[in-house]
């Protein structure tokens, strides 16, 4: 049981027919605003009736307290609240999901209008947008809407420059331990994307190459399930890239059930850093410290080839998650198709990518020879991959 300092306040101290009448009167005054109309965001009633919001104001004690929810978007919700609250307060905000699934997501307070007496109505920006349905059941046009909405947020974290670093994926449902994790990533070579969910980290692996995934066995609520489930779905939906399953609790059923899923490894929480760092240069089979200088195209001051030239730049980083992939499996065929595929690199004025493909090829030639000769000039290759650019 909490401690009594930790119980959520209720600031709203009416009777539950008084809440209902106060909510279903701003419901009412939103419809008839011209403005409500005009709002592309779906925005869904939500009136659950245990929603927690822990606020944290600049140089304060964090302190929970009980809310009267009135409205839930991707990426906000709208409460009633009896105090004033500053913009930009820091908020933790515990909803319920339809399978009555406790989810926390952050944000920060956008704004704070009185409406009467006490009441404030308050309004909170996710730091990251959630799953709508997953918390209330949408109409036919909400449900059009909100698709759309997912696309659009989909497309606007898409990069723009083309950077050839392997690409790691944590799927987390704890905000604090998500942007952890991603940072580490970030710091010992790899580029990031954290997700809070399975449904939105599915929909990001079909549309970018994804080297390495950081699934926690709590990734609930979500219509995937928990993290044996979304790893056994990412494995049937053809993803071949490194699983990291990852709990606090260490049980050998957990290990065993995320390993037999698809997990190439797993890991105990909590850990540090150069734990981490270890177990992705082993699941990736390449050192991912920081990269050399840039390599830039020869033939970088041709106009006509520039298109060209992008092109195959943009093509790099599915090359490096094939030889990232054929190496671990020692599947040497198709390692020799993308080598004779990489020969071709010259021809864009990348000779060092021509003659590291070719000694790969000219390793793969020798009967006897060595695996460890073997990676060494295929990571020395993927590192000279992940540095090119355009210009």
């Amino acid at each position: 049981m909490r401690d009594a300092e930790h119980q959520p306040i209720e600031t709203v101290r009416l009777s539950d027919r008084d809440k209902r009448r106060l909510v279903e009167t701003l419901d009412q005054e939103a419809d008839l605003a011209p403005v409500a109309r005009e709002k592309r965001s779906v925005r869904a009633t939500y009136h659950a009736q245990n929603v927690v919001v822990t606020m944290t104001p600049p140089n304060g004690a964090s302190v929970p307290h009980r809310v009267l929810s009135r409205n839930l978007s991707r990426w906000g919700l709208a409460f009633i609240h009896g105090q004033y609250v500053y913009e930009g307060t820091h908020c933790e905000v515990m909803l319920t999901t339809l399978e009555r699934e406790p989810y926390a997501v952050e944000g920060q307070v956008l704004r704070c209008r009185h409406i009467g007496g006490i009441m404030h109505e308050v309004s909170v920006r996710f730091d990251e947008p959630i799953e709508l349905d997953l918390f209330v059941t949408l109409n036919v046009d909400q449900a059009q809407r909100h698709a759309l909405e997912r696309s659009d947020d989909l497309a606007a974290c898409e990069p723009v420059e083309v950077e050839n670093y392997p690409t790691g994926l944590v799927i987390d449902p704890q905000p604090i331990e998500r942007k952890l994790y991603g940072l580490w990533l970030s710091e010992i070579g790899l580029r990031s994307h954290e997700v809070i969910g399975g449904e939105h980290a599915l929909n990001l692996v079909e549309r970018e190459p994804i080297d390495l995934v950081l699934v926690d066995w709590f990734t609930s609520p979500d219509r995937q399930g928990n993290g044996a489930a979304l790893a056994l779905h990412l494995r049937e939906s053809g993803f071949n890239g490194a699983i990291i399953g990852m709990s606090s609790d260490d049980s050998h059923p957990v290990h065993q059930q995320m390993v037999q899923a698809g997990c190439n490894t797993f890991v105990a929480k909590p850990f540090e850093k150069p734990a981490l760092q270890a177990i992705v240069e082993q699941q990736l089979m390449l050192a991912v410290g920081p990269a050399g200088p840039p390599i830039v195209s020869s033939q970088a001051g041709v106009e006509s080839m520039q298109p060209l030239i992008h092109e195959f730049v943009s093509s790099a980083r599915e090359q490096v998650a094939g030889l990232h992939k054929s190496i671990r499996l020692e599947d040497y065929t198709q390692l020799t198709r993308r080598c004779l595929q990489l020969k071709s690199a010259a021809g864009f004025g990348f000779d060092t990518i021509t003659d590291l493909a070719c000694n790969v090829l000219d390793t793969l030639e020798i009967e006897n020879r060595e695996f460890g000769v073997l990676k060494a000039n295929v990571d020395e290759l993927i590192d000279s991959l992940r540095r090119l650019r355009t210009e």
